[in-house]
């Protein structure tokens, strides 16, 4: 068996899988794969799409799944099997979007150059085009504001940076440019 329970905001959509799932109370989703044996090394995907309803500014939608398996020598030798859960899987995903860029702290909206859709808990750094740490922030939801101010609190000069944003659970690295500009 494997499990879904979707966060209250998502709605089932369809299913790519093979096996067609059970939609249970409480927006849980379970697919009985009763029948299916794998051998040791082959795996089973199962593929679905949820559609958003509702999501508020900044807001990370996260799931985990779960699986419950048979396994004859674990069960002989200990007892019934504990389930195996999936990592967290995290929306939005992809390339983060940074904004206004070009950069002018004097125009910008709140005085603010705004990253988002970034995974939390991603580390993000700025460097001068020389490779100067600028400015280092955690990322705690899925967006983060920098007011162009370096570590020492003074105002950056006009230019282009680099930014790197490490997501500090799969060390991917996301990385892009930004052009400060001043009027």
């Amino acid at each position: 068996m494997v499990w879904d329970t979707l966060p209250a905001n998502l709605q089932f959509w369809s299913n790519d899988s093979g096996v067609t799932p059970t939609a249970l109370p409480g927006n849980y989703f379970l697919w009985d794969m009763a029948g299916q044996t794998l051998n040791a090394g082959s795996q089973v995907a199962i593929d679905f799409t949820v559609q958003i309803m509702s999501v508020s500014e900044g807001q990370m939608i996260t799931t985990t799944a779960g699986a419950d398996y048979n396994d004859p020598y674990y069960t002989q030798a200990f007892g019934r099997h504990p389930p195996v859960f999936s990592s967290v899987h995290y929306y939005p995903e992809g390339q983060p979007i940074v904004f206004p860029n070009p950069f002018n702290p004097a125009s910008a909206n709140g005085g603010t150059l705004k990253f988002v859709d970034v995974v939390p808990g991603s580390l993000v750094m700025i460097y001068t085009i020389s490779g100067e740490n600028v400015a280092a922030m955690n990322c705690l939801s899925s967006r983060l504001e920098w007011d162009g101010r370096n570590r020492s609190g003074a105002k950056v000069s006009a230019g282009i940076y680099y930014y790197l944003i490490t997501n500090q659970v799969s060390n991917q690295v996301k990385r892009g440019k930004i052009f400060i500009i001043k009027n």
